[in-house]
């Protein structure tokens, strides 16, 4: 029977196969268990020396991979199965979202840490081409995933701006995400986010950095689960989304289609939390923010939404002429990093 290992830096974390129904089953390494640092894949699957399987598995394991086409594209791409998760994830596992990688039993973590250096041109080629999926690399392959719909691809950045792909369990420090363009309704949705996330910024949110690159037509978000230490190292944190906390697929992701509710969030994050009070309040004021930061606007750039007059009016003082206005009806919905 074929295994995943499931690693944290360089230790490993655990192992992922498949039972004889081809559903996925994970259990946690005797050393991983024996570590000081442990920390859990998720709430519902604690430390401790027992075989996990079921829904919170599936859960965790299928929201790291992509969505709607970027999965199909890449499943037809590697001729496997859409619905095939463990056989995604060996082949796309080695740098997702939080603080873990998963690999095929033949390769370890390394020390030395492999990236293809790429210019601007490839990269508007693959999003051309393989919806932002570096496919076709000779030698060793990049391994990249994230969940979500739309085109993205994750990349490092270094300290002179240089752009390079991981490769192998290497991990990213930015994504990037270029406009929707199959949606004719919302244009420029890169410059839209960057504008969402600014506003979020300015009436202090704690949200990602975030900037438009006018170069690569689309916009660079530092990815917050990546930290770089003193010595230059990158450093993956521990996240989980709500899909993977409540043990949801991500195809019951929406509320409307049998997902949770927010109380069913509000419930979730505060049954883990460490500081009840004050996460509530930040949840509070991520969904008012949510709800009012739906903007309009037309072609002589006035804000066609009253409900975000104030969120607006604060994006007009702090960035007039910034360049950052879009003409034609768009609409923003925050939340889509």
């Amino acid at each position: 029977m074929s295994r995943l290992n499931v690693y944290h830096e360089k230790t490993l974390v655990g192992y992922l196969s498949e039972d004889d129904k081809q559903e996925l089953v994970f259990s946690y390494s005797h050393d991983w268990l024996t570590s000081k640092s442990a920390i859990a894949l998720s709430p519902e699957l604690p430390l401790c020396e027992h075989l996990f399987e079921g829904n919170y598995v599936e859960s965790f394991f299928e929201n790291l991979l992509p969505e709607g086409d970027v999965l199909d594209f890449i499943s037809q791409a590697e001729h496997i199965s859409p619905g095939n998760v463990f056989g995604l994830l060996e082949r796309f596992g080695g740098d997702t979202a939080g603080a873990f990688s998963i690999l095929p039993e033949e390769l370890v973590p390394s020390d030395q840490l492999h990236y293809l250096p790429v210019t601007i041109a490839k990269i508007k080629q693959w999003f051309i081409q393989t919806k932002g999926v570096p496919l076709n690399i000779k030698g060793e392959q990049s391994r990249m995933s994230l969940s979500g719909a739309q085109d993205k691809m994750t990349v490092f950045i270094d300290a002179n701006g240089a752009i390079l792909i991981p490769l192998g369990s290497a991990p990213s420090t930015h994504i990037i995400k270029p406009s929707v363009n199959h949606r004719l309704d919302i244009p420029h949705t890169a410059i839209n986010e960057v504008l969402i996330m600014r506003l979020a910024k300015e009436i202090k949110l704690n949200v990602a950095e975030t900037r438009y690159d006018s170069d690569l037509c689309a916009a660079v978000i530092t990815r917050y689960d990546r930290e770089i230490d003193k010595q230059g190292n990158i450093k993956r944190l521990h996240q989980n989304d709500l899909c993977q906390a409540l043990g949801i697929p991500s195809s019951k992701k929406y509320e409307a289609e049998g997902g949770p509710s927010l109380v069913d969030c509000f419930a979730a994050v505060l049954k883990q939390s460490s500081q009840p009070a004050k996460d509530k309040k930040r949840l509070i004021e991520w969904v008012i923010f949510n709800t009012e930061g739906v903007l309009a606007f037309d072609e002589s750039d006035r804000a066609r939404s009253k409900s975000t007059k104030r969120i607006y009016k604060v994006y007009k003082q702090k960035h007039k002429g910034s360049g950052g206005y879009v003409n034609g009806q768009t609409i923003v919905l925050l939340l889509l990093v």
